[in-house]
């Protein structure tokens, strides 16, 4: 099967996306911990956040991977803000380690391997 733009276009996105993963992660595990290094995490999960958002805007024309790729970013893009706002939460101060633990102990856990596995589905037999 011939490679198309919007498979060329969707596997770009989806790899820069997969490369995001390790330091995306390195942020949720650190804002999970309740470190004391907050804010330098909170500001590089809002930088993540927002390229989240923006490849999932880039993404291609409708199709099926695309409609899944869409929801893997969205996913992604949401659990990186909603655990930073919980670390940075004046009303959760007490309590602040441990709402961001429930919110993202387990990093992108199996969203994290489905866009993993997508992207591996996209290049394989090109």
């Amino acid at each position: 099967m011939a490679r198309t733009i919007v498979d060329e276009t969707l596997a770009a996105t989806l790899r820069e996306a997969v490369s995001l993963q390790p330091i995306a992660e390195d942020a949720l595990a650190a804002l999970s911990g309740g470190a004391d290094v907050v804010g330098f995490w909170a500001r590089a999960a809002s930088r993540l956040s927002g390229r989240y958002w923006d490849l999932l805007q880039a993404l291609p024309t409708d199709t099926p991977q695309r409609r899944r790729a869409a929801v893997l970013l969205d996913y992604h893009q949401q659990l990186l803000r909603h655990t930073m706002r919980f670390a940075c939460s004046p009303h959760h101060l007490a309590d602040r380690p441990e709402l961001s633990r429930r919110q993202a102990g387990g990093g992108f856990g199996a969203p994290g391997a489905e866009l993993r596995q997508l992207l591996s589905e996209l290049t394989d037999d090109r």
